[in-house]
């Protein structure tokens, strides 16, 4: 799930959503089965994926980790900031790193919009006046020059991908305002992308055209999270004499 649906269940799930989920699936499947830098796939899978925070209500909320990458537009570890890097067998970059990267630039712009006041607050304002027995057309955040909320069109002409803004912005510094909830007028504007399929699916399409640079020697040998135990959760409300529910492995799920 989205680290905005994690964090807030119950506001309606939007494309937006739903694409940054397909996007944590394939950051799964690849830190599992892939070559990358990281020593520790059971810890980072613990942290990103199993782990989670306890809000101010006593509710389970977003992995911090997995929220602190949303927002930060960077796949790092918590601790050593060590960035993620897929490669082939003899050390070459994986053509991953570059659609990763570049759909963190979008979910990094949307969340930096989220943390923006007066817009999460106009925003999460209308959500709630939705019928929530039906999913809004879209709902993602779009602002005008005076803070209000536009809900852009899903019949608008198809926009070419603006890849110079989109790589600028992948930039480390360029990323460092959106962390900090400072939307800037080229993030501001790139929020609207995830207003449906046509970016992501363009930024997929890019790459995978490049063949000459998808090879085979990417695989490891067997399955990184082989016999993994899930962390046990414990209800937040739960007293220690309360037994807490045991977890499978992986493998067995």
């Amino acid at each position: 799930m989205s680290a905005r649906n994690l964090d807030r269940p119950d506001l309606p799930v939007l494309i937006a959503d739903e694409l940054e989920s397909f996007f944590h699936v394939l950051l799964y499947n690849a830190v599992r089965f892939l070559l990358h830098n990281y020593e520790s796939t059971r810890s980072f899978v613990s942290q990103y994926f199993d782990g989670y925070d306890i809000d101010a209500k006593d509710n389970y909320s977003c992995p911090a980790l997995k929220r602190a990458i949303m927002a930060r537009g960077i796949i790092e570890t918590a601790k050593e900031r060590l960035k993620l890097n897929f490669h082939y067998v003899d050390g070459p970059p994986h053509p991953l790193n570059d659609i990763l990267k570049h759909l963190l630039v979008l979910f990094a712009a949307r969340y930096a919009v989220f943390k923006s006041s007066v817009t999460r607050q106009q925003y999460e304002r209308r959500a709630g006046r939705q019928d929530r027995g039906t999913i809004p057309v879209e709902l993602t955040v779009v602002v005008d020059d005076n803070g209000n909320i536009v809900t852009p069109s899903r019949q608008a002409p198809d926009e070419e991908v603006d890849w110079e803004v989109i790589s600028a912005m992948a930039d480390k510094n360029r990323l460092s305002p959106l962390a900090a909830g400072v939307p800037t007028d080229d993030a501001s504007g790139l929020v609207k992308k995830l207003a449906d399929h046509r970016t992501v699916k363009a930024i997929f399409t890019r790459y995978l055209k490049e063949t000459s640079t998808w090879r085979g020697e990417d695989k490891i040998q067997g399955d990184r999270l082989s016999n993994y135990l899930q962390p046990i959760v414990q209800n937040p409300l739960q007293t220690d004499d309360q037994p807490a529910s045991a977890k499978r492995p992986r493998s067995q799920l």
